[in-house]
């Protein structure tokens, strides 16, 4: 859950770094392209929710009643 909302957040902000705001498509052949300048304000509160769900992952992966979770994730995805 924590990941899906990083990897949203983190969409919501690049679609704000390219120009014409224009959606990466993973099944384009090719990337939007990034705008020049973009000011601050445009993209403040995106950077502090992004900050703020990098640091909720960050307390998740330190908390040490996760570390099954997390094993089995990472099983999961070795198989």
């Amino acid at each position: 859950k924590l990941l899906k909302e990083l990897s949203d957040t983190r969409h919501e902000l690049r679609t704000k770094l390219n120009v014409d705001n224009r959606e990466y498509n993973a099944h384009s052949r090719s990337e939007p392209s990034l705008k020049e300048n973009v000011k601050v304000g445009d993209i403040k509160e995106d950077l502090e929710k992004l900050k703020s769900e990098l640091e909720e992952v960050k307390n998740y992966l330190e908390d040490e009643s996760n570390f099954e979770e997390i094993k089995g994730y990472i099983d999961e995805s070795n198989s």
